[in-house]
């Protein structure tokens, strides 16, 4: 099993998912140069040209999330994802695609100016506007994390590990730090070794 991945991009969610399953792969580390991303060769595998891929086998899987979502079903041991046809399991399905079509889509854009920022100029990311925006998506995370440590309770599940992707690019760019309990959240999950090890 082949990860394809770029440090500090969405290829980080199923690089940290990998790693919380104990999954053996091989990363291949690319970079945003055209000679590694817009190749032909790699356009096989992924047809944009972008990050992540997962070769498995047969199998050419591309969008993070999907990714992760496949990886944890199938390191079934770790208990990253809920038994099928579960409240527990709606509510994991609801968190990830929270993250992914409500949350993200306002992160995004401050992060990519951030990570396309100057050194001198990446706390100027998020606008005020960003912050308000992101501050009306979170509140339904917030609820879910009021008396449990984790989106489903005590057990971390995929759904963390998508939105704590997520939520890394809004602590870099400063969207956290008007919240608390989400920057809570997120101290929790960047403490796992896992999280820790995904980052190199």
């Amino acid at each position: 099993m082949k990860l394809y991945y770029i440090p500090l991009t969405s290829s980080f969610r199923p690089r940290w998912l990998l790693l919380e399953a104990g999954l053996e792969h091989e990363l291949i580390r690319l970079t945003l140069a055209p000679e590694h991303i817009k190749t032909p060769e790699y356009r096989k595998i992924h047809p944009l040209g972008q990050v992540p891929a997962l070769v498995d086998g047969d199998l050419t899987l591309i969008e993070s999330a999907a990714i992760c979502m496949y990886l944890s079903e199938k390191a079934a041991h770790s208990g990253l994802s809920p038994a099928s046809g579960t409240r527990e399991r709606a509510l994991y399905y609801q968190w990830i695609l929270y993250a992914m079509d409500t949350v993200s889509p306002v992160v995004h854009a401050p992060y990519l100016r951030w990570f396309l920022a100057s050194p001198d100029q990446k706390a100027h990311a998020s606008t005020e506007e960003d912050h308000a925006a992101f501050g009306r998506v979170l509140e339904p995370v917030l609820g879910a994390l009021l008396s449990s440590p984790f989106l489903l309770g005590e057990q971390l599940t995929t759904a963390d590990v998508v939105m704590g992707g997520v939520l890394q690019w809004a602590e870099a760019t400063g969207q956290l730090a008007r919240s608390p309990i989400a920057r809570a959240y997120h101290e929790r999950l960047a403490a796992r070794p896992a999280y820790q090890r995904a980052l190199q």
